[in-house]
Order: structure tokens, then sequence, then C-alpha cells
């Protein structure tokens, strides 16, 4: 009788367990089951011994050693943003109008390993990767970055998300999200352009090449019209509901793509 009357609104208990995932961890008997069921069969967890090395004679070669000025590298990684909604990939609406001006190349086959950041961002760091797929071996052994340390680039992670998911473990983090920047930020969340605050004076007081990862908020739904300043909805009528039910396909696209065109605005900036 319970899973029947949960069935009758599943639509709805789906999006509060989206919106509030704290939720599912006071529901019993579900939440007891569900913790026994992950112990026993669940994923792999997180390794408590220190994280096996890779590439254990990485060092910059003769041509770096040779620079009269350091480098400053950006890797913005961005969250939940589909190929086939980039106009940079043939989508009918301009969604990346400013990087279409950059000269960019764009990927448009690339697939990420999993649906959550919690599979998918330690993998985009992996030797690994996804043609050899091995969570066990992704979470045991180091990622790109600390390559990079090793290596003698300065790495700093800045984060608008929910963590760099053990990528950065070890390195510097700037945990952003939660930042006090009245036009930035409200309601415990922030614009991506948070992640662009104090980079001038990150770049002028660098010494030595330096490699900075920006983990974006990105499209993260469903709340997609939390994800842009009113200035960037441009696609409209946009869903500003948080219960998606309420939306039509159509409003809930517009707000998608409304987000999109903020990342297109973010990124080259």
């Amino acid at each position: 009788m319970g899973v029947a009357s949960l069935m009758l609104v599943f639509a709805d208990f789906a999006s509060l367990m989206r919106n509030h995932r704290e939720v599912r961890y006071l529901l019993t008997p579900g939440n007891v089951v569900a913790a026994l069921a992950g112990n026993a069969w669940g994923g792999v967890k997180r390794p408590s011994l220190p994280r096996l090395p890779v590439a254990a004679d990485a060092r910059q070669g003769p041509a770096w050693s040779g620079r009269s000025k350091p480098v400053m590298f950006v890797l913005v990684v961005g969250e939940t943003a589909r190929s086939q909604n980039f106009s940079l990939n043939g989508y009918a609406r301009n969604t990346n109008p400013l990087l279409a001006k950059q000269g960019v190349i764009s990927f448009p086959h690339a697939t990420a390993c999993g649906t959550s950041t919690e599979a998918s961002l330690p993998c985009m760091f992996s030797p690994f990767g996804r043609a050899y797929y091995d969570e066990e071996k992704i979470l045991a052994h180091e990622s790109l970055l600390h390559v990079l340390a090793r290596a003698g680039f300065k790495v700093l992670w800045r984060d608008n998300q929910a963590g760099c998911k053990g990528v950065c473990e070890g390195l510097p983090i700037e945990q952003l999200d939660h930042a006090n920047i009245e036009a930035l930020c409200a309601e415990g969340q922030c614009l991506d352009e948070v992640l662009l605050r104090g980079m001038e004076g990150i770049a002028r007081d660098q010494d030595g090449n330096l490699f900075v990862v920006m983990h974006q908020m990105g499209s993260h739904g469903p709340a997609y019209f939390k994800r842009y300043p009113a200035v960037f909805k441009q696609f409209a009528p946009a869903c500003e509901n948080e219960d998606l039910r309420g939306c039509s396909t159509a409003e809930i696209l517009n707000a998608y793509d409304n987000s999109l065109l903020y990342t297109d605005f973010f990124s080259p900036a």
C-alpha cells in the first residue's frame, strides 16, 4: 500500500528529494533499508590510505625552465551543460554568442563517466578515464592536479559547487558557494561570477606557474532560473519554479538555455 501510494505522487516526491536531499535520510524504514543495501552492495568507499602516485617522475621540461615569465592556466569545469544545447554544436538558439567569437574548438561528442558530480569529476581528472573506468582505482590514485603540483606548478581549486570530490585533496582550495557578496550571492548560493572575484589579485601575486580550476554551479537543476541573473533571461517565458511540474516543457527549456547563455558570458570573462 505504501509503495502504491508513493507512486501516485511520485513526481512531487522526486522533486522534493532532488531539492532537499536531506529528507531522504529522515524517512523510515526507507533510510534503514537503503543504508543496509548501501553497505552490502553499495559503491566503492573512499580509501583512507594515501593516494597512490601517478607519474611519480613528472618534471617540467627544459622549455619551462627557460621561460622568463610565469604562466597561469585556467580550466573551467562546467556542470550539466549538454552538447545538444550548444549553438557551437549546431543548436538553433544562439546560446554561445561570446564563445563563438573566441575561435574555440568544440568537442561535441565528449561523454561524462556518470550523471553525478561524484562520479564524473574524479574520472575527468583521472588517468583511467571513461574508456577504462574503474571507480576503485580512480579513488585510490592521485589526480592530474597532483601530477601538476609534483611537476612544480602551483595548483588552486576555486569552487562554486559541492567541492572537488577528492580531485584536489591536499591542495589549496577556495570554497566560494556561500560567499557573502550581495550582488552575486542570495539564498545560500552564488552565481558563477563569484569564481572571478579576486582573480586579478591572484594573477598579480602569482609566483611561478599556476594552474587554476574553476568549478561552476553551471546549469544544475531543477532551479535553472537561479543559475543566471535577470539580464540573461533572453529566452522567455522561463520556468521560475523549483517544482518543474508547475512549468511547461518550453518554459523549462527556456530557463535551461538562459543558464547556458550565462555560462557563455562567464567562460571567456
